[in-house]
């Protein structure tokens, strides 16, 4: 093969693509088959080295994607999700949104009828090209040396390939060879790292009780890391259960929550990782004398006012190790005064949504895979999370409640022997099609959906607006942003023929059960759960 030739060459634009993705260091695509993309779906499920997905529906194969590229088997790999043209492409849409505001590198290869199509409302042929807008760099490609365009070094985010092609003919697919190349492993875009100097130098003379650290989203190999850094920083710290900081005394004596904050006491914060998830952040909009700094990787401050970026996250080396098994079971912070509070207040309402997730937390085993959908079951779990416990994942890049549990599935699906989803059900209803993929995924641990079906988006009978109607009886504003429903999740389970349980008590959440999959439907009492919250006015 002389110099510059493909294994590809003279065989199609099909295998050029899956050549290129193995040359990207792409290991793993998900498939939404079509007629269109079909030449590139059959190459890439001839590849040796190419693991293949199949996902019957775009929306939630985007989202298992963003999911595998996040997972343990695919860090520092991208992952590519293939779609046929048309509005088949643009329900990708969501997923290259969301891994935009996360920073990870999904690839989106999009099918296309060939550009002389365009503009003349032939059937599937919409305008494709730049089709994410300003969320994914984009390369419309019709031949093979336009595919040479594409740069092989990993993306630092999403990336969109449109893919212009004739229909193939039989004879075109069964020539198809097995490419036998190995995914390059590419190397990501260097991050500067600050060191913690940086953060003295940001805190300076300031008295240690008017700073705060704030950790939002890290992942759960830099946790360690980063927890050195709030250690050093040796002041009070907002810590979130995706923070994924490992347990130890000291960070266990600092944490506060974040309703206890005052921001008129504080003069300095330091955000760590993504953007948090408690309102405390959206307070600092109109906050504008707290003086505000950021340790991300993340191009985003996160805030619509004035703010400074110092550095990176520290890279996952930098963690020597430390030991952080001892109490790190426990629910909060046994030796503080607001633990102590928590377990009063879920003592007087025990089936209340909080208690409900509070047992839970204590039934989940050390070192699982959490995650925690958007709503109130991530912003109940800040409350109630134990310190170290679990590996915590959420979708908080644009904190929607579309593909949370495709996310979930896609994070789980090959090497995690404890997996959890605790999602709200408006979620679990967004995203009925996601357990697709279940029977590919050959899962031998203990994977558990857990749905906590409250009747409707509670989360918004919390509004501001909304204080006023207290007793949950139903002022027109509640009955019009909550979505209320009567749905029965057996039906979701057997839908897709997993086990399912349902628990409508704290006291039900005892048995853990054995390995493979079920689907728990939690029933809080809405009386104590309303009651629990009016105790925290």
């Amino acid at each position: 093969m002389r110099d510059g030739d493909t294994e590809a060459e003279g065989l199609g634009l099909g295998v050029a693509v899956a050549e290129k993705l193995l040359a990207m260091g792409v290991s793993e695509v998900v498939i939404a088959a079509g007629a269109r993309n079909l030449e590139i779906a059959v190459a890439i499920w001839r590849a040796r080295n190419l693991h293949c997905w199949h996902h019957f529906e775009e929306r939630c194969a985007g989202f298992f994607a963003l999911g595998r590229s996040r997972a343990k088997h695919s860090i520092g790999r991208p992952v590519a999700v293939l779609t046929t043209s048309g509005t088949a492409a643009a329900e990708l849409l969501p997923a290259m949104i969301e891994a935009y505001y996360q920073g990870v590198a999904l690839i989106a290869v999009t099918a296309d009828r060939p550009a002389d199509y365009r503009g003349t409302g032939a059937p599937q042929a919409i305008e494709q090209r730049a089709l994410f807008g300003r969320y994914a760099d984009w390369y419309d490609v019709d031949d093979i040396d336009g595919l040479a365009l594409i740069p092989t070094t990993m993306p630092s985010g999403p990336l969109h390939l449109n893919v212009c092609l004739e229909e193939p003919s039989g004879s075109l697919l069964k020539g198809l060879p097995a490419l036998a190349a190995e995914p390059v492993i590419t190397v990501p875009a260097l991050r500067v790292f600050e060191s913690p100097v940086v953060v003295e130098d940001f805190f300076g003379s300031t008295p240690l009780d008017r700073c705060l650290v704030i950790v939002g989203p890290v992942a759960p190999g830099q946790g360690g890391a980063v927890a050195e850094i709030v250690e050093r920083a040796d002041c009070p710290v907002v810590a979130e259960a995706i923070s994924n900081l490992p347990y130890s005394e000291c960070l266990a004596r600092r944490l506060v929550p974040a309703s206890d904050v005052q921001l008129g006491k504080i003069d300095k914060i330091l955000r760590i990782g993504g953007i948090p998830t408690c309102r405390l952040w959206r307070d600092l909009e109109k906050n504008v004398l707290v003086e505000v700094a950021h340790l991300t990787d993340l191009p985003f401050t996160g805030l619509a006012r004035s703010s400074q970026i110092l550095g990176g996250l520290p890279p996952f080396e930098v963690y020597k190790g430390r030991d952080d098994d001892q109490a790190a079971g426990q629910i909060g912070l046994s030796t503080s005064g607001w633990e102590r509070e928590l377990a009063v207040r879920t003592g007087e309402f025990p089936d209340s949504e909080v208690a409900m997730l509070q047992a839970l937390a204590t039934l989940i085993p050390r070192g699982a895979l959490v995650f925690l959908g958007n709503s109130l079951p991530i912003r109940e779990w800040n409350t109630i999370f134990p310190l170290g416990k679990h590996r915590c994942f959420a979708n908080r890049g644009a904190n929607g409640i579309d593909g949370n549990l495709s996310t979930f599935l896609g994070l789980a699906a090959r090497d995690e022997p404890e997996a959890w989803a605790i999602i709200g059900d408006l979620t679990a209803l967004y995203d009925l099609a996601a357990c697709f993929v279940l029977s590919q995924m050959g899962f031998s641990g203990r994977l558990r959906i857990v749905v906590v079906n409250n009747g409707g988006g509670k989360i918004f009978s919390r509004l501001p607006a909304l204080e006023d109607d207290s007793t949950g009886s139903g002022s027109s504003g509640r009955l019009l942003v909550e979505n209320r429903h009567e749905a029965d999740f057996s039906a979701m389970a057997g839908l897709w023929r997993i086990a399912y349980r349902r628990m409508a008590s704290t006291v039900a959440l005892q048995d853990i059960g054995e390995g493979a999959v079920e689907l728990w439907e939690l029933l809080p009492d809405p009386v104590q759960s309303e009651a629990y919250w009016q105790s925290r006015v």
